[in-house]
């Protein structure tokens, strides 16, 4: 069996998963030189693995121990942990093959046995038990597509012919609904190496090349896949003599009408191509493959179309700068730059948006404390003006008291005399009783009737003296 090893590329994370030495590895890289930083031990034990990558970027792996278990460990590469989940097991069939897939519901795993195509899902936090889809030998491989806003599962069957097995997802019923199958017209030999793949050459156009290695030749036929009829219609037929004695893999891929084959042969790596265009055949190239690997890009962002999601390599190492990854490493860090000068432009921006709702915050601050300022001048002027008018007041009110003091005093000193204070009203009081009493005893001889008069006069002057005491 080939090794075989899958690059995962999402959210910045670039790693390999692998079996080596029995273990299931997930190799962490650093940058497009693909420089080893950690290696992580996914399981300590495994013979088989699939993977697969959710709309999350979640890293999905579903492997089978050599305690014949089947696991399924989930990879967050936010917070980098994983969370392992057991996925029940109904037949003790010898599982040959893993096919793990995501769609729009959750997770589809497909197990092939020599007799069986078995399916499992997982839609919520566990999964289903693994349940038979077909009970057939010689089912080789599957592929899931998604044409026409409809899930697509092909089944390849290799015996005495080559079939299509199909089905159809149906979304409300959440199960594969069997379809039309049908044979690849072709006179094939099974017992001579046989390699049959899917190329999707455009959003339009999917074709199915089969590739037949007969001693000394390869032989290539290609089937238009229509998506409407769900038909295979032949559409080419080349051969090429080959020094070719026993091929253990063989891969194709297309980019504008070119036909890219590789194949594995005696610890040889070879490469044809094919111009469906012009039907010539290029030149045969040839390395040394001591121990070749075969390669799957898994990838959130689209590769580019002349890179090929999967290849061969003649050795366990990758080179960047010649293999198919290099040209997705490239886009790759174009889009990390975009995606960083997206993301500084994005903070920046949010920045510049603090600051000006901050800016209007502070204006309807500003606003606000220059309506208050105006209120509070508004307030000070008029108290200033209450003040003027009182001082006003208490102006005319002393100019009053002054003038009608001057008038008392004139009037004072043609009558009475103006007793300002209760002293002065005491002293005149006493002055005028003084008086009084001295003109009583100068005039000895005073009648009755003038008696009466003094002593009236005193009652009237002690009586005002009180008044002017009480005031």
């Amino acid at each position: 069996m080939m090794n075989v090893r899958c690059v995962i590329a999402s959210k910045g994370l670039l790693s390999v998963v692998r079996i080596s030495n029995h273990r299931l590895l997930m190799d962490t890289f650093a940058d497009s030189k693909l420089k080893l930083l950690s290696p992580h031990t996914i399981a300590d034990s495994a013979t088989l693995f699939s993977v697969c990558l959710d709309r999350q970027d979640n890293v999905h792996m579903v492997y089978l121990t050599e305690d014949e278990e089947l696991l399924h460990t989930i990879y967050d590469p936010d917070t980098q942990q994983f969370h392992t989940l057991t996925i029940p097991l109904l037949y003790a069939d010898t599982i040959t093959s893993l096919q793990l897939f995501h769609m729009d519901q959750g997770l589809q795993l497909f197990v092939l046995t020599p007799d069986r195509l078995l399916q499992a899902k997982l839609t919520g936090l566990h999964w289903s038990a693994v349940d038979e889809l077909i009970a057939q030998s010689n089912i080789t491989e599957v592929h899931v597509t998604y044409e026409n806003l409809e899930w697509r599962l092909t089944a390849v069957r290799k015996s005495e012919h080559i079939t299509l097995l199909r089905w159809h997802y149906h979304s409300s019923r959440m199960q594969w609904i069997e379809g039309f199958s049908q044979e690849l017209l072709g006179d094939w030999n099974t017992a001579e190496p046989l390699f049959i793949q899917k190329v999707e050459e455009s959003k339009q156009k999917r074709v199915w090349v089969v590739l037949s290695y007969p001693r000394g030749r390869l032989i290539v036929r290609r089937y238009l896949d229509d998506l409407e009829s769900s038909a295979l219609q032949p559409e080419l037929e080349a051969e090429l003599i080959t020094p070719i004695r026993q091929v253990t893999s063989a891969m194709v891929s297309s980019h504008q009408g070119m036909l890219s084959f590789t194949w594995v042969s005696d610890q040889q790596l070879f490469h044809h191509r094919y111009d469906t265009l012009s039907h010539t055949w290029g030149m045969l190239n040839a390395s040394p493959a001591q121990e070749p690997v075969w390669w799957t890009l898994l990838a959130s962002a689209p590769h580019p179309r002349r890179s090929p999601a999967q290849w061969i390599s003649p050795h366990e190492h990758i080179d960047a700068n010649t293999s198919p990854l290099s040209e997705w490493l490239l886009c790759f860090k174009l889009e990390q730059s975009l995606e960083a000068s997206v993301t500084y432009t994005e903070s920046s921006l949010a920045y510049m948006m603090n600051i000006m709702e901050q800016r209007h915050q502070l204006q309807q601050e500003l606003a606000t404390s220059q309506s208050k300022l105006l209120y509070w001048r508004q307030q000070v002027r008029q108290k200033q003006q209450h003040v003027q008018q009182l001082l006003q007041k208490d102006a005319l009110r002393t100019a009053g008291y002054q003038q009608q003091s001057t008038q008392s005093e004139r009037l004072g000193d043609q009558t009475v005399p103006y007793a300002s204070s209760p002293r002065h009203s005491l002293a005149h009081t006493s002055s005028v009783a003084s008086a009084s009493a001295a003109a009583h005893q100068t005039e000895p001889s005073s009648s009755p009737a003038k008696l009466t008069i003094r002593g009236r006069l005193l009652s009237l002057m002690k009586r005002s003296h009180k008044k002017e005491t009480v005031r």
